[in-house]
């Protein structure tokens, strides 16, 4: 329950370290672009083209069929799929977490899920983490995730990292790459609402 409250706490309190310095911006808030706006991973979604972009790009992943198969002598064998791609998540259906997934990866550049077992049979549940939430260190050259307070291994969270630079530990979050172009859409937002606020003066 504690890792559990720990994740509702404000978005702000502990930011993914990226690649670069996008995770550690003061409180989260984001950086000053040229034209003068600050962009961050939650004030990019507000920019309809970002979040156009975003939820194409999901609602076109998540209505593809999904299919398991094995590599055998004979050729490619289909099996049923397991428990948790039917249902990653009892909260879930395969679509809304799907959705989670790639929408941390789109924003962030990173998707997290927390792995639980069923003793005996492997992976039972898949349960998404706030990317937001989670800081990536490397202890004695194994990667660690530390969350509310407390460091987990790659045998209790499972990482998926979008486009990485070699030796990174991170994805990069698209976002961050494109901030100075979102950040222009979002200054002739509004100029364009104070234009017309103003009477079109």
């Amino acid at each position: 329950m504690s890792v559990l409250r720990s994740l509702l706490r404000p978005r702000d309190e502990a930011r993914t370290v990226q690649a670069t310095a996008w995770g550690e911006w003061p409180g989260g808030s984001g950086v000053e672009t040229w034209a003068g706006t600050s962009v961050s991973a939650d004030n990019a979604m507000q920019l309809l083209t970002v979040y156009g972009c975003v939820a194409f790009i999901v609602d076109g992943i998540t209505t593809l069929p999904i299919d398991c198969y094995r590599e055998t002598s004979a050729g490619k064998v289909e099996l049923d799929k397991p428990g948790w791609l039917r249902n990653p998540t009892p909260d879930l259906d395969f679509a809304s977490w799907a959705s989670q997934v790639l929408t941390s990866l789109l924003i962030d550049g990173n998707a997290y899920c927390w792995l639980r077992f069923q003793p005996g049979s492997g992976v039972r549940e898949l349960v998404p983490i706030d990317p937001s939430q989670v800081t990536v260190t490397r202890d004695r050259g194994r990667k660690t995730f530390l969350i509310g307070g407390v460091f987990y291994d790659s045998t209790q969270v499972w990482h998926v990292p979008a486009l990485m630079y070699p030796g990174a530990l991170t994805g990069l979050s698209p976002v961050e790459m494109a901030r100075q172009t979102i950040g222009a859409g979002m200054a002739a937002e509004q100029f364009a609402g104070t234009f017309f606020d103003q009477g079109a003066t």
